[in-house]
Order: C-alpha cells, then structure tokens, then sequence
C-alpha cells in the first residue's frame, strides 16, 4: 500500500501541472520568455518550479515502484479497513503533494533569487547564446 501512495502522489503532481491548469495558463505556458536589459524576468521562476514539481513527482513514481519491487509494505497497513486505507492514502498523499509543492516553491525562490540580472553584453552566465533581448530606452 506504502508504494502505492507515494505512486499516486508522484503522479498526481505531474497532473496538477496538466489537468488543473486553466487553458490561459497553458496558453501563457508556451509564450517565449523576453528578457529586458537589467532586469529577471518572474516567468523564469514560474518555470523553475514547474521544473522541480515534475522532478519531484518523478521520483516519487520511482521510488513507488522500487518499493514495490522490493516488496516494502506496511502489513499493519493491509489489514485495515477499506475506509481507513482510504482516509490514509487521502492523508499520506495529500501531505506528499504539499511538502513537494512547497519545496518546489522555495527551491524556484531560492535560485531565481540568486539569477542576475539579464547583461546583454554578456556578463552573466543565464542568458542562453542565441537569446532574445528588448532593449527598453529610458
């Protein structure tokens, strides 16, 4: 049951990024990111935490079935009622979803934090060869 659980909150993170994603949010999902001189642009974190949220619920799914190759179950667990494996696998999972949303959040937080400003003269080590740039006059 224990692989089971992590199974389906790994997956249910990478649906949150598919099935509650309103179709103005997918439609702003695939819009270019435009960096301006001097500035970080806040898509960029939105785009790191979509990253680590699929990591994140990738590796659930992967430790869910190799606990289930290894055969790790609670048998505690096994023996409950219906209605209690239930409310536990509700519980477990939703506090798996949670903490991984909520590690996915500081980690954006923290390494868009550490981003420069975009340099187009090239002085720092985010923009991507190839990049485009708007140059705003003041």
């Amino acid at each position: 049951m224990i692989p089971s659980i992590i199974q389906l909150a790994g997956a249910i993170l990478l649906a949150i990024l598919i099935f509650l994603r309103s179709d103005k949010q997918s439609i702003q999902s695939t819009m270019i990111v435009v960096t301006v001189q001097g500035k970080k642009n806040p898509k960029i974190k939105d785009a790191i935490k979509e990253t680590w949220i699929i990591r994140i619920g990738l590796i659930l799914v992967i430790i869910g079935y190799l606990l289930q190759m290894l055969n790790v179950d609670s048998q505690y667990l096994l023996s409950l009622s219906r209605l209690y494996k239930l409310l536990i696998t509700m519980i477990i999972s939703l506090v798996l979803i949670g903490l991984s949303m909520f590690i996915s959040s500081k980690i954006a937080n923290y390494k868009f934090d550490k981003l420069k400003p975009f340099d187009m003269n090239g002085n720092d080590d985010n923009s991507p060869n190839g990049g485009l740039v708007i140059k705003l006059e003041d």
